[in-house]
């Protein structure tokens, strides 16, 4: 539970926690989605244990061995008045006390106490304390744990040479972390805080957030303006996120410029309307949608693919926030006459592929299934980023309904159901297609530019109509292909 108090106008953050809870959200995390089937199979293994008199077996063996070891006989277990069995038993009695002594100041909450102008780490039980004016806090420290993305121990240094040690994952909850980002940052004297700890710190927690959600639209009470698009100054997350624009509206998202008041950096905030009117089970697959996007996107670390920095939920919708990539995307680029050279257009598809290569050899690879013009934003260094990961799902999986996407860039086999890699090579094929005609394909179709314009190079030409052959056994089998096809013009 966190506390935020007023001392003198000034905020006071208390943060509570306990070594225990730590451990408690390792175990949850450890038996959740895939991994859910081992905390079955070892409780299945106490019941076979216990149902075929296992321990009863062990207290008999042991029994026997204190009678007729020779190791046991030599220290006078079978031959003095207290058995193998009881010495464990007297050694058990003498260890429990200490045991649930150890869990009791263990699961205790500390309090880290960030007051005005004073910093009090109170633990075990409150039988320890370290205190250190705030004034003489001189710089922030953070160790990476074992190379693990969100774990570390954060060391706080102040000059009368005392050091206060926190680990990361004691923030269990995002309100903590940023109580006490917001408290480092409005510490005078910390000219610099390191910015992979600014980052850790604005990340949500690694948790399913459709339940909560589901939670928080249930208790919305002001949902009067849930129409209205929100307007240039506006506020979100406790005054964390401003406005500054609209940047799109497509399906049932909008997308906002908006500026970082923590990390003091322009982000995009791509907005869910979700009302209440709505039917939950329409409401409940929007945000696993959402959540679905969200931790694809967190696990994946490439320049060139959009980063995503948090989700919430407020006033009956939902937020996902994104890298702010700076730059127009292809289409955009086209509508404003921008016209790419076939070389241009030949460097572009060497970078989809470097995208596409990437996200289709991970250990589980991914399909974008949204591989569009709309969705590669060029910067201002001609690099290529990829958006928008709605519809992206694992490959090798098969969804009973339709997936949504752009006609013009969908393959047949997208449109069935089928999760593969071809059909974002399909996607890339009708896109280059785009760039150089300045033309959607038709769908379901095989692309041909030089149809179009008789100047396009033949043998770039013939790899765009591999890529979008409707016959799965004369498209490119994966991306690694293309890049040796296009290396021959």
């Amino acid at each position: 539970m966190n506390d935020l108090t007023t001392e003198n106008n000034l905020p006071s953050y208390k943060i509570n926690y306990s070594s225990l809870k730590v451990v408690r959200k390792f175990l949850r995390h450890r038996f959740s989605l895939l991994n859910t089937y081992k905390a079955w199979y070892t409780i299945l293994i106490i019941i076979l244990f216990f149902y075929f008199g296992g321990f009863g077996f062990i207290q008999n063996a042991l029994f026997d061995l204190s009678l007729n070891n020779e190791f046991f006989a030599k220290y006078s277990f079978a031959n003095s008045t207290i058995s193998l069995i009881q010495f464990i038993s007297y050694l058990f009695c003498l260890t429990l006390p200490a045991i649930l002594l150890v869990y009791y100041l263990f699961n205790q909450e500390n309090e880290l106490i960030l007051k005005p102008d004073i910093v009090i780490l109170r633990y075990f039980a409150g039988i320890k304390q370290l205190t250190c004016p705030r004034n003489l806090l001189t710089a922030v420290k953070f160790k990476r744990k074992n190379n693990l993305k969100d774990d570390g121990e954060i060391l706080l240094e102040f000059s009368n040479k005392k050091t206060v040690k926190i680990q990361l994952q004691y923030f269990f909850d995002d309100q903590s972390k940023r109580f006490f980002l917001a408290y480092l940052q409005n510490t005078p004297q910390l000219n610099k805080i390191d910015s992979s700890l600014i980052e850790l710190l604005s990340q949500p927690d690694n948790q399913s957030y459709t339940q909560l959600w589901l939670e928080a639209l249930s208790n919305e009470v002001n949902i009067s303006n849930i129409t209205n698009n929100l307007s240039c100054g506006y506020s979100l997350y406790n005054n964390q996120y401003t406005i500054l624009s609209q940047i799109a509206v497509g399906g049932y998202s909008i997308a906002y410029l908006a500026y970082d008041n923590i990390t003091k950096k322009n982000c995009v905030l791509k907005e869910y309307v979700l009302s209440n009117s709505v039917h939950l089970e329409i409401q409940k697959k929007v945000l696993q949608d959402i959540e679905k996007e969200y931790k694809i996107l967190k696990n994946l670390n490439n320049p060139k693919i959009v980063k995503v920095l948090a989700m919430f939920v407020e006033n009956s919708r939902a937020y996902l926030v994104l890298e702010n990539i700076t730059g127009n995307s292809l289409r955009q680029l086209i509508s404003d006459n921008k016209k790419f050279s076939q070389l241009e257009v030949i460097d572009l598809a060497k970078q989809m592929i470097e995208i596409l290569s990437f996200l289709h050899n991970l250990n589980t690879p991914i399909i974008h299934n949204d591989f569009t013009p709309e969705n590669l934003i060029l910067d201002s260094a001609n690099i290529l980023h990829l958006i928008d990961f709605n519809i992206s799902n694992y490959a090798d999986t098969f969804t009973t309904s339709l997936i949504a996407g752009k006609p013009s860039y969908t393959s047949a086999e997208q449109v069935k159901g089928y999760l593969i890699a071809q059909n974002d090579i399909y996607a890339m094929g009708a896109s280059l297609y785009f760039l150089l005609t300045h033309q959607d394909p038709e769908p379901l179709a095989q692309s041909s530019p030089k149809s179009i314009n008789p100047l396009i190079n033949k043998t770039f030409d013939e790899v765009i109509q591999k890529c979008t052959n409707q016959d799965l056994q004369f498209r490119y089998k994966n991306v690694l292909e293309i890049m040796d096809d296009l290396d021959k013009i």
